[in-house]
């Protein structure tokens, strides 16, 4: 794939108007408005991460997402549009959209709540992918407009957590720490399967240092960033976050998969880049105590079921 366009521009505060009016000036840039304006249906896939505040820049704000909705509803009145997100071992997601307050902004603007795990699904091939070969996909996405809401974050597990990583909530089921051994290869398949049309990066609140991506450091990074292309938006935050994107494996993944391009063109806003505290040594010493916890953990997981 040839170089993609993406958006960046500055945002200060959660404020609701001025994201939105931003939005309108630098999604034209980016390509592809006129797909929006006409969807009959509009499928906004939100990241909850554990029971954490948005405060902690855990999860998608609120406010964030009002602001995606207003900005939507003023360009495509009619559409259905669904806020989604599914169940996971560390994730109620019908408790967490009454607790933290997306439910009240989805109802504001005429949108629907899905758990997708809650969802009816078709069973479907994909022969030419090696884990995901068939898969239970949720029947919501079948002829949507699909935005990825994710936060910009790091990742113990993967380096970062982004536009590619939010789609491992796409999933229906919970366990989803079954992939976690082959986890790059896994976010890379399932955004073949689930690949959006559209990501906007709430950044405004991020997360750095390594026990990303539930709790690590609030970091203020006041960005938002916009794209069609999946890899591409996640190959400059990776680079704005301190990591390589050609050393990130689900990235580099991805891109051999025909998901998205790692060449881009960046337009809007000039951004300061801040310090995410991704300490080397810190990640490698967390990163193996993960691993002999889960080598333990696997010789009696659930054991308590039987």
């Amino acid at each position: 794939m040839g170089e993609t366009v993406i958006g960046v521009f500055r945002a200060t505060s959660y404020d609701i108007d001025a994201i939105r009016r931003k939005l309108e000036r630098y999604a034209e840039s980016i390509g592809g408005v006129d797909k929006l304006e006409s969807a009959d249906k509009i499928v906004i896939k939100i990241n909850m991460c554990d029971a954490r505040e948005p405060s902690t820049g855990a999860i998608t704000h609120p406010k964030f997402l009002e602001a995606v909705l207003k900005w939507i509803r003023n360009m495509n009145p009619n559409s259905e549009i669904f806020v989604v997100e599914s169940d996971a071992t560390r994730v109620l997601a019908d408790l967490y959209v009454r607790w933290f307050g997306y439910l009240k902004v989805i109802k504001k603007y005429g949108a629907r709540w899905a758990n997708l795990s809650k969802w009816p699904t078709k069973t479907k091939e994909f022969p030419h992918l090696k884990i995901f070969r068939r898969m239970e996909v949720p029947e919501i996405f079948s002829g949507a407009y699909f935005i990825t809401l994710p936060k910009l974050k790091t990742n113990l597990l993967s380096d970062i957590t982004c536009c590619l990583k939010n789609q491992y909530g796409c999933m229906p089921i919970v366990d989803k720490d079954i992939y976690h051994p082959t986890l790059h290869r896994a976010i890379a398949e399932l955004n073949v399967i689930f690949r959006p049309s559209l990501c906007i990066v709430d950044g405004i609140i991020g997360m750095g240092g390594a026990q990303g991506p539930a709790f690590g450091v609030p970091i203020p990074s006041r960005i938002v960033i916009m794209g069609e292309d999946p890899v591409a938006v996640d190959a400059f935050a990776a680079k704005y976050i301190g990591f390589n994107p050609k050393k990130v494996k689900h990235i580099k993944m991805a891109a051999k998969l025909g998901v998205g391009s790692l060449r881009y063109k960046v337009v809007g806003e000039r951004v300061k880049k801040v310090n995410f505290e991704n300490h080397r040594w810190e990640f490698m010493a967390l990163r193996l105590g993960v691993k002999r916890q889960t080598q333990a953990w696997s010789s009696y997981r659930y054991s308590w079921r039987r």
